[in-house]
């Protein structure tokens, strides 16, 4: 793909070697598209069996793939290392992966639930202290003797706060079940038509239709 785009940004638009070139190019795209969805498809339900509890993060790829201003000192510097890192994100399909695990966990009967990441990797998973450090520093070092990668150590505090999430989902719900008032509801709870209505009929008169009703 990258040495169809070469030849394509040499053709001239409109000719016949930019046309033909143009076509390879979208088979190409379109080969690596199927590859992409066939992985993710054979991927998603073997978690969605496997587990029956799955902790997401909460996504936002237009922030992950945005530009990143750069410094007035070095103006370009960090537009690049942004444009390199955002390259691969498009095309691993993070946001699919999260949309067929979803749908597909509800049809083998278990849940997923997505959290958002904000300080999950500043948050030692042992001992919860949080502790601000930069994003070069890849060591996840704490006092509690916690010495582990980064990305783990986030790992680890995901899958602590889901649980947690799911149990404070359940609690509510509960409490919004018991809230409900129980028992067949009177006519009172009824519309002001209706209730009308059902006077009228209990008394023997017919009631007066209109053209909204």
């Amino acid at each position: 793909m990258r040495a169809s785009r070469w030849a394509l940004a040499r053709c001239r638009k409109g000719s016949n070697p930019w046309r033909r070139v143009k076509a390879r190019l979208a088979r190409q795209l379109r080969a690596g598209a199927n590859t992409r969805n066939q992985y993710l498809h054979r991927v998603s339900p073997r978690l969605a069996r496997e587990h029956s509890l799955i902790v997401l993060e909460d996504l936002c790829i237009l922030n992950m793939t945005r530009l990143a201003a750069g410094t007035v000192k070095e103006p370009d510097t960090n537009d690049v290392r942004k444009r390199n890192s955002n390259r691969p994100i498009p095309n691993a399909g993070l946001g699919m992966l999260v949309q067929f695990v979803r749908y597909k966990v509800v049809g083998t009967g278990g849940e997923s639930i997505c959290i958002d990441a904000r300080g999950t990797s500043q948050e030692c998973r042992q001992c919860r202290a949080v502790a601000a450090k930069p994003l070069s520093l890849r060591r996840y070092l704490c006092p509690c003797r916690l010495d582990e990668h980064r990305d783990v150590n986030s790992v680890g505090v995901f899958r602590d706060r889901g649980p947690a999430m799911k149990a404070a989902g359940e609690g509510s719900a509960r409490r919004r079940r018991q809230r409900r008032p129980s028992g067949r509801a009177s006519s009172r709870d009824a519309p002001r038509r209706l209730r009308a209505a059902l006077e009228n009929d209990v008394c023997g008169h017919q009631p007066r239709m209109t053209n909204d009703e």
